[in-house]
C-alpha cells in the first residue's frame, strides 16, 4: 500500500531473489521471469446462448486450466495483481466478475506450490485497502506500507523542499507563486507487518506494530523497467 509500492515491486522482480517464475500485470521491461497477464488468464468468456435479435448471451468463469498448466510446467511461481482495488471490489461482491476473481484468488492458495526455494507468493497491491474483501485482509501473511519521499525544486526562484505523498499536493511554489516544478531524489519509506491486525494498530492506533522499517534509496534506477499502466479493462467486458 501507500505510493511508490510498484516500483518496489518492480525493484523485487528485477532483484529476482527466489529464482521463480512471477505472473503479474506489471508491464515490465527485460525483466527475467517476469510474465505479463492478460484477462483471459483469468477470466473464461463462454457464449451460451444466442437471442432471437442476435445477441450472444455470455458467461464468466475461472480459467483454472491455464493456472493448472502453470503448476505443472514451474512447480513453484509468484503471483502480483497491482491496483487490485480495481480489479475485485468487495462492493460488487454479488457480480459475475467479481465471483470469477474471488474463486481465482483461493485457486491461488492451492496451486503456487514450493520448490527449493521455499513457497510462491500472491501480492496484492492497492491504495483502498478497506475496498479489498475482508476475507482476503484476514488471510495476509504480510503487509507492506510505502511512503514515497522526494525533492521539489522551483526552476523560477530556485527554493528546494522536501515532501512525501503523505503532504497535501504541492503544485505552485510558495515562495514566488511558480508552476515550473521538477521531482527529483526519490525515496521509499517501507514499513512491514505480519498481519492485518498489526496494521492496524500502527495507522489508525500509532502503536508499534510492524516488524521492520527501512528505506530503498536507490528505487529510481527501477523506474525505466515498467510502465505505469496496468490492465484498465478487468471491471468491465
Amino acid at each position: 500500500m501507500g505510493s511508490g509500492k510498484t516500483a518496489c515491486l518492480v525493484r523485487e522482480l528485477a532483484l529476482n531473489e527466489d529464482s521463480r517464475h512471477t505472473f503479474s500485470n506489471i508491464i515490465t521491461k527485460k525483466i527475467k521471469n517476469n510474465h505479463v497477464l492478460e484477462r483471459a488468464n483469468i477470466v473464461h468468456k463462454e457464449v451460451v446462448a444466442v437471442q432471437k435479435n442476435g445477441k450472444e448471451v455470455s458467461k464468466l468463469t475461472l480459467n483454472d486450466k491455464f493456472w493448472k498448466e502453470l503448476h505443472t510446467k514451474y512447480g513453484s511461481i509468484n503471483v502480483c495483481l497491482d491496483e487490485f482495488h480495481t480489479l475485485m471490489d468487495s462492493r460488487r461482491s454479488s457480480s459475475a466478475l467479481n465471483k470469477v476473481l474471488s474463486d481465482f484468488t483461493f485457486l491461488l492458495r492451492r496451486i503456487l506450490g514450493s520448490n527449493n526455494s521455499g513457497y510462491g507468493t500472491l501480492t496484492i497491491i492497492t491504495q483502498l485497502l478497506n475496498s479489498i474483501d475482508v476475507r482476503m485482509r484476514n488471510l495476509a501473511t504480510e503487509i507492506h506500507y510505502h511512503i514515497c519521499h522526494y525533492h521539489i525544486y522551483c526552476k523560477k526562484c530556485g527554493r528546494t523542499i522536501e515532501h512525501n505523498n503523505e503532504l497535501p499536493d504541492y503544485s505552485v511554489c510558495e515562495a514566488c507563486g511558480g508552476n515550473k516544478l521538477e521531482v527529483s531524489n526519490h525515496i521509499i519509506e517501507k514499513y512491514l507487518f505480519q498481519s492485518i491486525g498489526a496494521y492496524t494498530s500502527w495507522y489508525e492506533f500509532g502503536q508499534k506494530g510492524y516488524y521492520d522499517h527501512y528505506y530503498v534509496t536507490n528505487i529510481i534506477e527501477y523506474f525505466p523497467l515498467f510502465d505505469t499502466f496496468q490492465w484498465l479493462n478487468m471491471i468491465t467486458d
